[in-house]
């Protein structure tokens, strides 16, 4: 039985339609498996896209192998982004998803990373360097989801926001500004809600997936 993929290329999503495909003999199984990585010959006929050959680069995550939360992440990376495919045409989607894919440590660290990088792609950044509503960097005590940044205690009232530790105010600096994870992945967990409702609120998404990961992350790192 043939199948119908969603392929991430350098230049976008391609549909690509890959012969026998569903049979338990295919060749084509693992290299077609969500979140595998690979590298593909396609033909063209009538304007359609075929799958000829693969040669697999790494295995799609696997909830034995990296850890069912690195698996449920990726599941929800490619659901955002193929959600958001037609609005955002840029050549720093794939970059994204394969430099996550790529991390098999610090998982929390790396998943928050790439949310927060592809909402400034968006135009929707987590303002950090002060206050968002009157600009100021003196007292920044919380976050304002609504108008998406940092929060003086002067605006905190009046904008609704949202009170938090300076140590995870912090950490939400250092996961905008620095290369690598500063302390340990779990130092980063306070800070999952906070991207989440951004994401949320500000790319109009409701996804079943953040959800579960809240959940996820919770249990494991209990």
């Amino acid at each position: 039985m043939d199948g119908i993929l969603e392929v991430l290329t350098p230049d976008g999503f391609l549909t690509v339609q890959a012969r026998g495909m569903l049979s338990m003999t295919s060749p084509f199984q693992a290299v077609t498996s969500l979140g595998a990585w690979a590298e593909l010959t396609l033909s063209v006929s009538k304007h359609k896209h075929y799958l000829e050959k693969a040669s697999l680069i790494k295995f799609a995550p696997l909830p034995e192998k990296e850890g069912l939360l690195a698996s449920m992440m990726m599941q929800v990376a490619l659901q955002i982004l193929l959600l958001n495919d037609a609005k955002l045409d840029s050549p720093m989607l794939y970059p994204l998803l394969v430099n996550f894919r790529n991390q098999e440590n610090s998982p929390i660290w790396h998943w928050l990373r790439l949310l927060t990088s592809y909402a400034t792609l968006q135009g929707v950044p987590i303002v950090i360097d002060y206050c968002v509503a009157c600009q100021s960097k003196e007292k920044i005590v919380g976050v304002s989801t609504d108008l998406g940044g940092l929060i003086c205690q002067s605006c905190l009232t009046k904008t609704g926001g949202k009170t938090f530790p300076a140590m995870t105010l912090t950490r939400l600096r250092q996961l905008h500004k620095r290369a690598t994870i500063s302390g340990l992945d779990t130092d980063y967990l306070p800070l999952v809600p906070i991207i989440h409702q951004h994401f949320e609120y500000h790319l109009d998404y409701d996804l079943e997936g953040f959800k579960t990961l809240r959940l996820m992350m919770n249990k494991i790192h209990l």
